[in-house]
Protein backbone atom coordinates (compact mmCIF):
# COMPACT_ATOMS: atom_id res chain seq x y z
CA UNK A 1 0.00 0.00 0.00
CA UNK A 2 2.62 2.51 0.57
CA UNK A 3 4.35 2.42 -2.70
CA UNK A 4 0.37 2.82 -3.87
CA UNK A 5 -0.24 5.59 -1.56
CA UNK A 6 3.38 7.06 -3.25
CA UNK A 7 2.02 6.18 -6.61
CA UNK A 8 -1.28 7.87 -6.04
CA UNK A 9 0.38 11.53 -4.81
CA UNK A 10 2.37 11.26 -8.69
CA UNK A 11 -1.12 10.53 -10.39
CA UNK A 12 -2.75 13.14 -8.74
CA UNK A 13 0.18 15.73 -9.54
CA UNK A 14 0.19 14.54 -13.14
CA UNK A 15 -4.01 14.85 -13.30
CA UNK A 16 -3.27 18.48 -11.84
CA UNK A 17 -1.02 19.64 -14.48
CA UNK A 18 -3.22 17.79 -16.81
CA UNK A 19 -5.64 20.50 -16.25
CA UNK A 20 -2.81 23.59 -15.92
CA UNK A 21 -0.80 25.71 -17.84
CA UNK A 22 1.92 23.08 -16.98
CA UNK A 23 0.45 20.98 -19.97
CA UNK A 24 2.03 23.49 -22.76
CA UNK A 25 5.68 21.89 -21.99
CA UNK A 26 3.90 18.28 -22.20
CA UNK A 27 5.04 16.29 -25.59
CA UNK A 28 4.10 12.84 -26.90
CA UNK A 29 6.01 10.97 -24.19
CA UNK A 30 4.87 13.05 -21.94
CA UNK A 31 1.23 12.00 -22.25
CA UNK A 32 2.11 8.17 -23.00
CA UNK A 33 3.84 8.78 -19.44
CA UNK A 34 0.10 9.73 -18.08
CA UNK A 35 -1.64 7.30 -19.84
CA UNK A 36 0.76 4.73 -18.07
CA UNK A 37 -0.30 6.10 -14.97
CA UNK A 38 -3.77 6.24 -15.71
CA UNK A 39 -3.78 2.42 -17.07
CA UNK A 40 -1.97 1.46 -13.94
CA UNK A 41 -4.52 2.85 -11.37
CA UNK A 42 -7.22 1.15 -13.25
CA UNK A 43 -5.21 -2.19 -12.53
CA UNK A 44 -4.89 -1.22 -9.05
CA UNK A 45 -8.75 -0.71 -8.90
CA UNK A 46 -9.42 -3.95 -10.50
CA UNK A 47 -7.17 -5.36 -7.71
CA UNK A 48 -8.47 -3.90 -5.04
CA UNK A 49 -11.99 -4.01 -6.23
CA UNK A 50 -13.04 -7.16 -3.62
CA UNK A 51 -11.15 -5.68 -0.36
CA UNK A 52 -13.07 -3.05 1.22
CA UNK A 53 -10.28 -2.82 3.91
CA UNK A 54 -7.78 -1.78 1.05
CA UNK A 55 -10.67 0.56 -0.05
CA UNK A 56 -11.33 2.36 2.76
CA UNK A 57 -7.24 2.88 3.07
CA UNK A 58 -6.85 4.29 0.01
CA UNK A 59 -9.63 6.40 0.13
CA UNK A 60 -8.42 7.93 2.94
CA UNK A 61 -4.64 8.41 1.58
CA UNK A 62 -6.62 10.08 -1.67
CA UNK A 63 -8.42 12.49 0.44
CA UNK A 64 -4.87 13.29 2.10
CA UNK A 65 -2.98 13.94 -0.74
CA UNK A 66 -5.47 15.78 -1.92
CA UNK A 67 -5.20 18.07 0.72
CA UNK A 68 -1.23 18.96 0.53
CA UNK A 69 -0.19 22.38 0.00
CA UNK A 70 -0.61 23.02 -3.75
CA UNK A 71 -3.00 20.47 -4.19
CA UNK A 72 -6.24 21.25 -6.72
CA UNK A 73 -9.36 21.35 -5.14
CA UNK A 74 -10.74 18.81 -7.84
CA UNK A 75 -7.98 16.30 -6.79
CA UNK A 76 -9.57 16.03 -3.23
CA UNK A 77 -12.69 14.62 -5.70
CA UNK A 78 -10.91 11.72 -6.83
CA UNK A 79 -12.11 8.38 -5.21
CA UNK A 80 -11.26 4.74 -5.28
CA UNK A 81 -14.31 4.55 -6.85
CA UNK A 82 -13.07 6.94 -9.87
CA UNK A 83 -9.51 5.28 -10.77
CA UNK A 84 -11.82 2.82 -12.13
CA UNK A 85 -11.69 5.50 -15.16
CA UNK A 86 -8.83 6.42 -14.55
CA UNK A 87 -7.81 6.86 -18.16
CA UNK A 88 -11.05 8.57 -18.89
CA UNK A 89 -10.55 11.07 -16.17
CA UNK A 90 -6.76 11.91 -17.01
CA UNK A 91 -8.34 12.51 -20.93
CA UNK A 92 -11.17 14.48 -19.32
CA UNK A 93 -9.21 17.04 -17.77
CA UNK A 94 -6.42 17.10 -21.25
CA UNK A 95 -9.99 17.46 -23.33
CA UNK A 96 -10.84 20.60 -21.28
CA UNK A 97 -7.88 22.13 -21.34
CA UNK A 98 -7.30 25.47 -23.75
CA UNK A 99 -3.24 25.17 -22.99
CA UNK A 100 -3.16 21.80 -25.09
CA UNK A 101 -1.37 21.76 -27.99
CA UNK A 102 -3.21 20.62 -31.11
CA UNK A 103 -0.81 17.97 -32.25
CA UNK A 104 -1.58 16.47 -28.48
CA UNK A 105 -5.32 17.52 -28.97
CA UNK A 106 -5.46 15.15 -32.16
CA UNK A 107 -3.16 12.28 -29.94
CA UNK A 108 -5.70 12.71 -27.08
CA UNK A 109 -8.96 12.09 -29.54
CA UNK A 110 -7.19 9.35 -30.72
CA UNK A 111 -6.54 7.47 -27.33
CA UNK A 112 -10.56 8.21 -26.62
CA UNK A 113 -10.82 5.62 -29.62
CA UNK A 114 -9.07 3.20 -27.64
CA UNK A 115 -11.57 3.51 -24.72
CA UNK A 116 -13.26 0.64 -23.20
CA UNK A 117 -12.97 -1.45 -26.36
CA UNK A 118 -14.71 -4.15 -24.96
CA UNK A 119 -17.44 -2.37 -22.86
CA UNK A 120 -19.97 -0.25 -23.28
CA UNK A 121 -19.95 3.53 -22.65
CA UNK A 122 -22.01 2.41 -18.84
CA UNK A 123 -19.49 0.13 -17.68
CA UNK A 124 -20.79 -3.11 -18.32
CA UNK A 125 -19.56 -5.56 -20.86
CA UNK A 126 -20.77 -6.16 -24.21
CA UNK A 127 -22.00 -9.15 -26.19
CA UNK A 128 -19.59 -10.98 -28.48
CA UNK A 129 -22.31 -9.85 -31.15
CA UNK A 130 -21.90 -5.73 -30.16
CA UNK A 131 -17.75 -6.24 -30.10
CA UNK A 132 -17.16 -6.41 -34.10
CA UNK A 133 -15.14 -3.28 -35.20
CA UNK A 134 -17.86 -0.79 -36.30
CA UNK A 135 -19.76 -0.76 -33.59
CA UNK A 136 -16.70 -0.31 -30.99
CA UNK A 137 -16.22 2.40 -33.09
CA UNK A 138 -19.64 3.99 -32.73
CA UNK A 139 -19.37 2.96 -28.91
CA UNK A 140 -16.13 4.76 -28.62
CA UNK A 141 -17.49 8.05 -30.30
CA UNK A 142 -20.49 7.85 -28.13
CA UNK A 143 -18.14 8.43 -24.79
CA UNK A 144 -16.32 11.15 -26.67
CA UNK A 145 -19.22 12.92 -27.39
CA UNK A 146 -20.47 12.30 -24.06
CA UNK A 147 -18.02 14.18 -22.31
CA UNK A 148 -17.76 16.71 -25.25
CA UNK A 149 -21.38 17.70 -24.76
CA UNK A 150 -21.16 17.93 -21.03
CA UNK A 151 -18.15 19.85 -20.90
CA UNK A 152 -19.61 22.36 -23.85
CA UNK A 153 -23.35 22.60 -21.93
CA UNK A 154 -20.91 23.73 -18.68
CA UNK A 155 -19.22 26.16 -21.07
CA UNK A 156 -22.02 27.64 -22.29
CA UNK A 157 -23.44 28.00 -18.96
CA UNK A 158 -20.05 29.56 -17.44
CA UNK A 159 -20.38 32.12 -20.69
CA UNK A 160 -23.90 32.63 -20.03
CA UNK A 161 -23.06 33.40 -16.13
CA UNK A 162 -20.31 35.87 -17.36
CA UNK A 163 -22.06 37.80 -19.73
CA UNK A 164 -25.49 38.16 -17.24
CA UNK A 165 -23.07 39.72 -14.96
CA UNK A 166 -20.69 42.12 -17.34
CA UNK A 167 -24.25 43.20 -18.34
CA UNK A 168 -25.35 43.74 -14.68
CA UNK A 169 -22.16 45.50 -13.69
CA UNK A 170 -22.06 47.85 -17.15
CA UNK A 171 -25.63 48.85 -16.97
CA UNK A 172 -26.19 49.25 -13.84
CA UNK A 173 -23.21 49.71 -12.08
CA UNK A 174 -23.80 50.83 -8.34
CA UNK A 175 -27.63 51.31 -9.02
CA UNK A 176 -28.62 47.99 -8.16
CA UNK A 177 -28.80 46.53 -4.73
CA UNK A 178 -29.18 42.79 -4.04
CA UNK A 179 -30.43 43.02 -0.37
CA UNK A 180 -29.30 46.16 0.02
CA UNK A 181 -25.43 45.75 -1.34
CA UNK A 182 -24.05 46.86 -4.61
CA UNK A 183 -23.23 44.66 -7.43
CA UNK A 184 -19.46 45.75 -6.35
CA UNK A 185 -19.97 44.33 -2.75
CA UNK A 186 -21.68 40.98 -3.85
CA UNK A 187 -19.05 40.22 -6.16
CA UNK A 188 -16.44 40.75 -3.36
CA UNK A 189 -18.35 38.33 -0.97
CA UNK A 190 -18.68 35.92 -4.08
CA UNK A 191 -14.53 36.03 -4.33
CA UNK A 192 -13.91 36.52 -0.47
CA UNK A 193 -16.42 33.16 -0.62
CA UNK A 194 -14.91 31.34 -3.06
CA UNK A 195 -11.32 32.03 -1.39
CA UNK A 196 -12.39 31.32 1.71
CA UNK A 197 -13.04 27.69 0.70
CA UNK A 198 -9.64 27.07 -0.89
CA UNK A 199 -8.12 28.03 2.46
CA UNK A 200 -10.44 25.84 4.55
CA UNK A 201 -9.97 23.53 2.40
CA UNK A 202 -5.94 23.14 3.23
CA UNK A 203 -6.13 24.21 6.29
CA UNK A 204 -8.69 21.57 8.23
CA UNK A 205 -7.19 18.85 6.04
CA UNK A 206 -3.65 19.08 6.59
CA UNK A 207 -0.85 17.26 8.39
CA UNK A 208 1.97 19.60 7.59
CA UNK A 209 0.42 22.63 8.83
CA UNK A 210 3.88 24.69 8.61
CA UNK A 211 3.77 24.08 5.27
CA UNK A 212 0.60 24.61 4.41
CA UNK A 213 0.20 28.15 6.25
CA UNK A 214 3.72 28.69 4.04
CA UNK A 215 1.54 27.78 0.88
CA UNK A 216 -1.73 30.07 1.78
CA UNK A 217 0.35 32.85 2.64
CA UNK A 218 1.90 33.13 -1.01
CA UNK A 219 -1.55 32.32 -1.79
CA UNK A 220 -2.82 35.41 0.14
CA UNK A 221 -0.22 37.88 -1.54
CA UNK A 222 -0.76 36.82 -4.95
CA UNK A 223 -4.36 37.82 -4.39
CA UNK A 224 -3.47 40.70 -2.72
CA UNK A 225 -1.76 42.09 -5.64
CA UNK A 226 -5.01 41.56 -8.06
CA UNK A 227 -7.90 44.49 -8.47
CA UNK A 228 -9.92 44.42 -5.15
CA UNK A 229 -7.61 41.97 -3.86
CA UNK A 230 -6.97 43.04 -0.52
CA UNK A 231 -10.86 44.24 0.00
CA UNK A 232 -11.64 40.40 -0.95
CA UNK A 233 -9.19 39.23 1.68
CA UNK A 234 -11.04 41.74 3.97
CA UNK A 235 -14.34 40.35 3.37
CA UNK A 236 -13.33 36.90 4.47
CA UNK A 237 -13.45 38.27 7.89
CA UNK A 238 -17.13 39.36 7.84
CA UNK A 239 -18.80 36.63 5.56
CA UNK A 240 -21.77 34.51 7.25
CA UNK A 241 -20.58 31.71 9.82
CA UNK A 242 -22.14 28.05 10.80
CA UNK A 243 -23.98 27.30 13.37
CA UNK A 244 -22.57 23.68 12.72
CA UNK A 245 -20.09 23.28 15.66
CA UNK A 246 -17.56 21.62 13.04
CA UNK A 247 -17.90 24.01 10.25
CA UNK A 248 -18.08 26.72 13.15
CA UNK A 249 -14.28 25.38 13.95
CA UNK A 250 -13.17 25.55 10.52
CA UNK A 251 -14.79 29.27 9.81
CA UNK A 252 -12.64 29.83 13.21
CA UNK A 253 -9.26 28.45 11.87
CA UNK A 254 -9.46 30.15 8.55
CA UNK A 255 -10.55 33.45 10.11
CA UNK A 256 -7.65 33.72 12.69
CA UNK A 257 -5.26 32.51 9.84
CA UNK A 258 -6.51 35.42 7.66
CA UNK A 259 -6.86 37.80 10.18
CA UNK A 260 -3.27 37.36 11.30
CA UNK A 261 -2.10 37.61 7.47
CA UNK A 262 -3.98 41.30 7.21
CA UNK A 263 -2.31 42.54 10.31
CA UNK A 264 0.91 41.94 9.42
CA UNK A 265 0.76 42.52 5.07
CA UNK A 266 -2.23 44.97 4.59
CA UNK A 267 -0.68 48.32 5.27
CA UNK A 268 2.13 47.02 2.80
CA UNK A 269 -0.51 46.67 -0.14
CA UNK A 270 -2.38 50.18 1.28
CA UNK A 271 1.10 51.89 0.46
CA UNK A 272 1.90 50.03 -2.74
CA UNK A 273 -1.46 50.90 -4.31
CA UNK A 274 -1.04 54.68 -3.16
CA UNK A 275 2.51 54.50 -4.43
CA UNK A 276 1.03 52.91 -7.81
CA UNK A 277 -2.10 55.65 -7.70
Amino acid sequence: MNEIAKNAQTFLETLQSASGEEVEEWDTEALRRAIQWAKYFEEVHKKLANKPKSIQQLNRVLNLIGHLPGAGVSQSEVTFESLGQSVRLLLQALLQNTHLSSDLYREVINQYTQLDRGKSPDGNSASSSQCDEKEEGIQTNQILIQDVSRFAKAKAMRMHLLEMRLKLTQSLQEDLNIEGKSVHQVALETDASLLRDHLMHHLTGSRSLEKTKDYLDKRLHYVAKLPNGIETIDSILVLPGSENETEAMAFQQCEQFVSEWITKNRQQYIQENMDTG
